[in-house]
């Protein structure tokens, strides 16, 4: 599989990806290198991995030859990270979770939702941008001070709610693996159980929902604006 530049603690590494992309994850962590071809593999949860804007290609497999390590880039402490229960569950970043959704023929919306927190903990945001049909809908919240995590799990709720004011299936797109993960991948939270069960309950409403992973700041101009929807709301500019 081939690799990708990310940024961990502020230094750029090589993180493996699946050849759409993304996070080739096992046992519930990312293999990074520092540089290729040589070098150690490292292991990190995804969630403590950010992109770059300047990322550049991806690398093949090919650019590197040695056999991974079992030493840690990451000691994992960050409490926010959930750890997926199974390697079925790890086995894609994409997820459609309600039985059925792929087969629902009723009328959907698609959004993308976003969450910012600036400090992290900080002041927080959502964004949201629902279309539905030929009409389009933008959500913008300041929450206070919480979370990134936070901040995007209510981000997907606010876009739950609104599928569901609508009478609609939900298409959502985020690019937070960590929602993806406790929503429909049983990894297992240390905090956020409440606001967790709260999104479940609120997505188990709908007809039918799907989430999918989308990678941040790579230019999808709904995901952008999701994103400077979180951002301003986060500073109090909404």
């Amino acid at each position: 599989m081939p690799w990708m530049r990310h940024q961990l603690r502020g230094r750029s590494v090589y993180a493996r990806v699946t050849a759409e992309g993304e996070f080739a994850i096992t046992n519930g962590k990312v293999e990074l290198r520092y540089a290729l071809p040589a070098g150690k593999s490292y292991f990190a949860y995804p969630g403590n991995l950010k992109p770059l804007a300047d990322a550049g290609p991806v690398f093949p497999d090919s650019a590197s030859s040695i056999v991974p390590e079992t030493d840690e880039a990451d000691s994992g402490s960050a409490q926010e990270i959930g750890t997926p229960s199974s390697s079925a569950e790890r086995a894609s970043t994409k997820a459609t979770p309600k039985t059925g959704a792929r087969a629902y023929k009723g009328p959907w919306c698609v959004a993308y939702a976003d969450g910012s927190a600036l400090g992290n903990p900080g002041p927080s945001g959502l964004g949201v941008v629902l279309q539905a049909g030929a009409q389009e809908t933008e959500i913008a919240e300041h929450l206070g001070r919480g979370t990134n995590n936070q901040a995007e799990l209510m981000a997907i709720l606010r876009a739950a709610q609104k599928a569901d004011a609508l009478g609609l299936a939900l298409e959502l797109h985020t690019d937070s693996q960590y929602a993806i993960g406790v929503l429909t991948k049983h990894w297992k939270p240390k905090v956020n159980q409440a606001l967790i069960a709260q999104v479940k309950e609120a997505l188990a409403r709908l007809p039918a929902f799907s989430l999918h992973y989308v990678r941040g700041h790579a230019g999808h101009p709904l995901n952008e604006r999701a994103d400077t929807l979180a951002r301003d709301a986060a500073g109090g500019r909404h």
